[in-house]
């Protein structure tokens, strides 16, 4: 399949107190960053930013507050807290429940002839409101939004975490149609601190040929064509052998770029250890190091080692795609300290996603997480490390699930090397 941009559509944005013209579509954040009990909504229509929120906590009163970066950079605008946000705006409630705009901190000054459209339940359980684009100089047609509901439960639930984004859809390249495609992608950032320069080429080589392997045409990447989405939604699935570090001034952009490649186009990810996790000096990055694993994989670190005696593999849920072959609880390799004690980390699913756990390890005896399978935007596979990326030719048939259409027969016929043929 190519990456397709979802086609449910949603009712045009009405104020009314009622959430019957919302879709899932329009609900902010990802099942890693949702916070129980709440569902928050946004859409950027018809020159307008529309807001709402339903609360199964209680009524959304006073001193609720939508934080609004319009510029979608952090350095500028009020600081949250000190550090966080980044706003030039915030819509903030009043003692009587009534929004207003305003700038600074929290219903600081008011922001004149900024007239808000709003409504609410009878219960006070669902808000409703919208202001116009023009009167907080939004032009570019995206934006960042942090909440918090009466002053005491924020969204996303840590300020660490990336900020929600709306965007214009209709601004967003159209998805492409050219048939299977995968991407790999070499980061020199990540060769520059790996282990060893040799290893880090027979890993990216090794990728390649399982990807060869697999029948599946493939196009290699650099971190610079990382923060273009119309290049990242050309592709079913994007392998990274290994992506640790990643440049300072490139963050922000590849990590928009992929968050909407995986949630707005469907496109997958195969991954292993530790991803976009840490700057090109190996610093970790500011606040929530794994978040950008959390939003885009629905992952984070549980536990690691780097004194291990012994790494045992086995087969995990052998019912799905990527084992088939396996019989349950198969052991699959052993690595022992040959030279020395080995080193391995051990990966859990967050927030409102599931995995497949498609292998297990035995750390010592101590069981845990190999490689899972999820699926947020796309289908994705993780790897606890490179090296399991690596061996077992696990990736290929990983690459065979990942680009598959569920809407489409198992058994078909894809024209996959015609390029190479002809």
């Amino acid at each position: 399949m190519s990456a397709t941009m979802s086609t449910l559509a949603s009712k045009p944005a009405l104020v009314n107190g009622l959430l019957d013209e919302w879709s899932i579509l329009d609900r902010l954040g990802y099942p890693s960053t949702y916070v129980s009990g709440i569902d928050f909504y946004a859409r950027i229509e018809g020159g307008y930013l529309f807001l709402a929120m339903h609360s199964t906590l209680g009524a959304i009163g006073s001193a609720t507050t939508f934080w609004l970066n319009t510029d979608q950079d952090t350095a500028t605008g009020y600081k949250i807290f000190g550090w966080a946000g980044g706003a030039e705006f915030n819509i903030n409630f009043d003692a009587a429940g009534m929004p207003a705009l305003f700038t600074g901190r929290a219903g600081e000054t008011v922001v004149a002839n900024a007239p808000i459209a709003f409504s609410r339940s009878t219960d006070g359980s669902i808000v409703e409101l919208s202001v116009a684009l023009t009167s907080i100089g939004e032009t570019n047609g995206a934006l960042n939004v942090l909440a918090d509901l009466n002053d005491s439960i924020f969204l996303p639930g840590d300020y660490s975490m990336p900020a929600y984004t709306v965007k214009d859809l209709s601004l967003l390249p159209p998805p492409s149609n050219g048939g299977v495609k995968v991407a790999i992608v070499y980061s020199a950032t990540s060769a520059a601190r790996y282990f060893d320069a040799t290893a880090y080429s027979q890993l990216f080589m090794s990728a390649q040929n399982q990807a060869a392997m697999a029948g599946v045409p493939y196009d290699i990447l650099t971190e610079d064509d990382l923060s273009n989405l119309a290049t990242l939604i050309q592709y079913d699935t994007i392998i990274f052998p290994s992506f640790a570090n990643v440049p300072l001034a490139k963050l922000a952009g590849i990590e928009s770029a992929l968050l909407d490649a995986v949630h707005d186009y469907g496109v997958g990810l195969i991954t292993a250890g530790n991803f976009m996790t840490n700057d090109e000096f190996g610093a970790a990055l500011a606040g929530n190091s794994y978040a950008r694993m959390q939003t885009l994989l629905g992952i984070t670190l549980d536990t690691s080692t780097s004194s291990a005696s012994q790494i045992q593999l086995f087969a995990g849920d052998v019912t799905h795609p990527v084992m088939d072959g396996y019989a349950a609880n198969e052991s699959i390799r052993i690595y022992a300290n040959t030279f020395g004690q080995l080193g391995t980390q051990v990966f859990r699913t967050v927030g409102g996603v599931t995995a497949d756990v498609l292998v297990t390890q035995a750390i010592d005896g101590v069981t845990g997480n190999a490689v899972l399978a999820t699926t947020t935007g796309g289908r994705n596979v993780h790897f606890a490390t490179e090296g399991m990326l690596a061996d077992n030719n696990m990736l290929h048939h990983a690459l065979d699930w990942t680009v598959a259409n569920p809407a489409l027969p198992s058994l078909r016929l894809d024209m996959t090397r015609q390029t190479a043929i002809f």
